[in-house]
């Protein structure tokens, strides 16, 4: 945890120093808001991003909804970019991806797995894209399979994945299986380090299964309508559920993983995925509202000092700050009330920027 110093004018800022906030320039247009977090670009320029996948190394993949026209996901190379297409074969709908790391799926180690409708609705396909990128169908056609919106690998190596009419499935390289059974339709499923897990359905209901789809809790959280689920990685995350909800208003929530009560953390997101990176930062996908293909995927961060939530910090931080603190209502530290230390504390953050 960094230690914070307390500081005044003349020891490490000066008045004049704070000027130059004015020359920081604030980002322009809608956007989520999630106050006391940073909300900034990773990644940008591209179309139709839909859900995403880490490998060790840092490189992120993305699938990409395809709108009609077979295409291919998305490469971003660590650092956001670039952005390439991923793979020798357009498919027809590469809705969902993992990355197969061990092989256990595919065959081969370092493996991008696809998933998306193959054939006339409702029969689905799993494609394999190898290291060199060629690319073939590893599980499908079949109506069982339906259209995958999420692919996730749990700790064994396992593909954890929606299927058709419910069903949730898994594969360790031989022909899928049904491993449990939910109302609805299943869109977001997270895994926590048990191995167990969590499912988000069209009737906005949470359920917890077991590694092994004993049903734990029917119920754990509901009123929640998003395509997305991810469990903390632990630090500052902790190991509670997150979850993140697709239209003009969506919310990111944090869910007690005790008690399933939820907490927003932000609003405006329209996203379908978020994932923890291999530095253990929150990733979350999005589109511009109403729905365009304009996508980014936005690196999320606790940071205290991006007082408005918007974006990352910047100078409009610092003005409302000021404005909120001279009406009394700016109480930083949570200390006393609105006092000058909170004041001092403030722009302490401020300068250092974000861990």
């Amino acid at each position: 945890m960094r230690t914070r110093r307390h500081i005044r004018p003349g020891r490490g800022v000066t008045w004049a120093a704070l000027a130059v906030v004015a020359a920081m320039a604030a980002p322009a247009g809608a956007q989520p808001i999630a106050p006391g977090y940073t909300l900034c670009d990773y990644a940008i320029g591209f179309t139709n991003a839909v859900t995403m996948a880490w490998a060790p190394g840092g490189v992120l993949f993305v699938a990409h909804e395809d709108n009609g026209t077979p295409t291919r996901v998305y490469r971003i190379a660590q650092g956001g970019s670039p952005i390439t297409f991923y793979g020798d074969t357009d498919l027809p709908d590469p809705d969902s991806i993992a990355f197969d790391a061990s092989g256990i799926v595919s065959g081969v180690p370092g493996t991008v797995l696809v998933g998306g409708i193959c054939s006339p609705v409702p029969e689905g396909c799993i494609w394999a894209v190898r290291p060199n990128q060629t690319t073939f169908t590893r599980f499908g056609p079949s109506t069982a399979l339906g259209n995958t919106s999420m692919i996730r690998i749990d700790s064994t190596g396992r593909m954890v994945f929606t299927g058709n009419a419910g069903l949730v499935m898994v594969s360790r390289g031989l022909l899928p299986t049904t491993l449990f059974i939910v109302p609805g339709s299943p869109f977001g499923i997270g895994i926590d380090a048990a191995d167990r897990i969590y499912t988000a359905s069209s009737d906005g209901v949470i359920r917890l299964h077991s590694a092994a789809g004993v049903l734990i809790n029917d119920s754990f959280a509901s009123g929640f309508f998003g395509l997305a689920l991810a469990v903390g990685p632990g630090g500052v995350w902790g190991t509670d559920l997150y979850g993140v909800e697709i239209s003009s208003g969506g919310r990111l929530l944090r869910f007690n993983a005790a008690t399933g009560e939820p907490t927003v953390l932000g609003t405006g997101f329209n996203a379908s995925d978020i994932v923890f990176g291999p530095d253990g930062e929150m990733y979350v996908t999005t589109r511009t509202f109403p729905v365009s293909g304009a996508s980014a995927v936005l690196r999320i961060r606790p940071c205290r000092a991006n007082w408005h939530g918007r974006g990352c910090v910047d100078s409009q931080d610092f003005f409302d700050f000021v404005n909120d603190f001279f009406a009394g209502n700016a109480d930083y530290n949570q200390v006393n009330g609105t006092n000058s230390q909170d004041f001092f504390d403030f722009v302490n953050d401020f300068f250092a920027g974000c861990p």
